[in-house]
């Protein structure tokens, strides 16, 4: 790992790890991590409850989950999703392209069933706390088949979804500020940072994600 603000303990990266120059290990806060093996190199702290391998990462599924701590595995396909249909939303105006979009971000990273269940549950959401132009639609269900059905096609999600529900780049003067609106952490501890977000140590320290 490498980057512009070294500290003694090398590059503290995305989810503020520390970095060993020297060996290219990671603390990542509970357990060091060797990043060459894919292995933790310090047994679980809950022992066998995490199963019977006490050193391994993410049960191997490092595609679809990360251990930010090195306590816990976390489904990062949903939140990437999200974020991404998020940003669609924004820039087109279009909410059936922006499921369209998530569900074919969340089925390329994960499996049909990742792209089912941030479906319904963000479904779910809408319908127990709606917002202004963000409520329950059963046409949203549809439109996150489309997105699984381009999931599978050569190419982007958001060129393949614009075929299904064609739409215009808004002006940047005509995108509506959005409303702070907390992004699902699926899973993510509150003390570790999402992307583009900063927290406060209880030592005083800032770590951005």
């Amino acid at each position: 790992m490498s980057g512009n603000n070294p500290t003694p303990y090398g590059y503290k990266g995305q989810w503020g790890y520390y970095t060993d120059v020297e060996t290219g290990i990671l603390l990542l806060t509970h357990r060091y991590f060797d990043p060459a093996t894919g292995r933790f190199l310090t047994r679980d702290p809950i022992g066998l409850e995490g199963g019977v391998n006490l050193y391994a990462y993410v049960g191997n599924g490092v595609v679809m989950g990360a251990d930010p701590k090195g306590c816990g595995i976390v489904d990062i396909c949903l939140t990437l999703a999200y974020i991404e249909g998020g940003k669609v939303s924004k820039t087109f105006g279009s909410d059936k392209l922006a499921h369209c979009v998530a569900a074919c971000r969340a089925r390329r990273c994960g499996t049909i069933v990742t792209s089912w269940i941030g479906g319904i549950c963000k479904e779910i959401s809408d319908w127990l706390n709606p917002r202004d132009n963000d409520t329950w639609d059963p046409n949203d269900l549809a439109a996150n088949h489309e997105g699984e059905v381009c999931a599978k096609r050569q190419g982007d999600c958001l060129s393949c979804c614009l075929q299904k529900y064609p739409a215009k780049p808004r002006p940047p003067s005509q995108r509506p500020v959005p409303k702070p609106v907390p992004i699902p952490r699926w899973g993510i501890p509150p003390e570790v940072p999402l992307p583009g977000e900063c927290i406060r140590e209880p030592n005083g320290q800032v770590v951005c994600g």
